[in-house]
């Protein structure tokens, strides 16, 4: 579906007349959880949690491009230094791809794909489109949604999950 309104051009154009403050407030929707989750996680560790918050706003302040990275960088050597970790498993088999027969039923597309091409634009697509914009881009709509839905189309086969903007 991804890929359709990549060829569509009147289905493009409206993806792209979509305000940049509406896909930043469907960005938000989406983030808002995440930000939630770091308050409920400092309650439950904040031995771990609350000295990388503080890492993430100090880095974040000369350098957000490496604010979250020396957040799992230091994240990583915490949790070791706090004996959080348990041991490695041994086991750890390689990955094995599978092919899937699609299926078409005329219900599974109007209960479930439809819905999920909607979710995907708005709360995937959209916003990583916002981000572009946000950041002085101007990203070309068509050719980002041909890319991720030939890659959304050639994954599927394998039962892989959608290839989005975000």
């Amino acid at each position: 579906a991804i890929l359709l309104t990549a060829f569509l051009k009147p289905l493009t154009r409206l993806v792209e007349r979509i305000p940049a403050s509406i896909a930043a407030g469907m960005l938000a929707g989406v983030l808002i959880k995440f930000v939630i989750a770091v308050f409920d996680q400092a309650a439950a560790a904040p031995l771990l949690v609350l000295p990388l918050f503080a890492l993430f706003l100090v880095v974040r302040s000369f350098s957000p491009a490496w604010a979250v990275i020396s957040v799992l960088i230091a994240g990583t050597g915490l949790v070791y230094g706090l004996d959080m970790a348990g041991p490695l498993p041994n086991d750890i088999g390689l990955t094995t791809y599978e092919f899937v027969m699609p299926v078409f039923d005329p219900a599974a597309l109007i209960g479930l794909a439809v819905p999920l091409y909607l979710v995907t634009m708005a709360s995937q697509n959209l916003p990583g489109f916002a981000v572009l914009r946000g950041s002085g881009y101007t990203p070309p709509t068509a050719s980002a949604l041909t890319v991720t839905g030939l890659t959304s189309l050639g994954t599927a086969f394998f039962g892989a999950l959608t290839t989005n903007m975000a």
